[in-house]
């Protein structure tokens, strides 16, 4: 019965060790406006539910894709890609996938597309087997400070010139009207 026993629980160990499943965090630097996606490196077998978190102090539009490359025999792949407000926990946005076939490899992409975030804390969650890479774009939604001063100095410019024609055209109109030709 010992025999028994033990052999079981070695079988259960062994296929246990077969089917890892890996939940990773990691934190994104926006700071450049864009930031790397990959996964360490996981087996074809191997299913993870990754998640990439990140800050945005302002208004922001968001746009991320990551591609998964995988053996098709392997049964890996993306399964699932999300942006999630870990603020509310409300989610924003899923990613919609595409896929190609290169060879004996399947290639999937997902991409994601937030406009207007709001600031906060966000998440980009990731599910599947096997590996993949990609990347998280951020363009700013609001003006930058020296674009804003430009159009503020542009407009500042067209009053000056709009109230030059007022005090030309109200000079012109004061003078008598056989003068006003010369």
């Amino acid at each position: 019965m010992k025999k028994l026993l033990a052999t079981t629980a070695i079988a259960l160990a062994l296929s246990m060790a077969g089917t890892t499943a890996y939940a990773t965090t990691f934190t994104l630097d926006t700071t450049g406006g864009t930031a790397s996606i990959s996964s360490p490196k996981y087996l074809a077998t191997d299913s993870f539910n990754d998640s990439y978190t990140f800050t945005l102090s302002s208004l922001t539009d968001i746009s991320s894709a990551v591609t998964a490359t995988f053996v098709t025999k392997n049964g890996g792949g993306l399964t699932s890609y999300s942006l999630i407000n870990t603020t509310t926990n409300a989610t924003i946005a899923t990613g919609t996938s595409s896929n190609s076939a290169a060879g004996k490899n399947t290639i999937i992409t997902f991409s994601v597309d937030a406009s207007r975030l709001t600031a906060g804390n966000y998440a980009l969650n990731i599910t599947g087997k096997g590996t993949y890479g990609g990347n998280l774009t951020l363009t700013s939604a609001v003006p930058e400070a020296s674009t804003a001063a430009m159009m503020l100095g542009g407009l500042a410019f067209v009053g000056m010139m709009a109230l030059r024609r007022r005090r030309n055209e109200k000079n012109e109109s004061a003078l008598p009207t056989g003068m006003a030709a010369a």
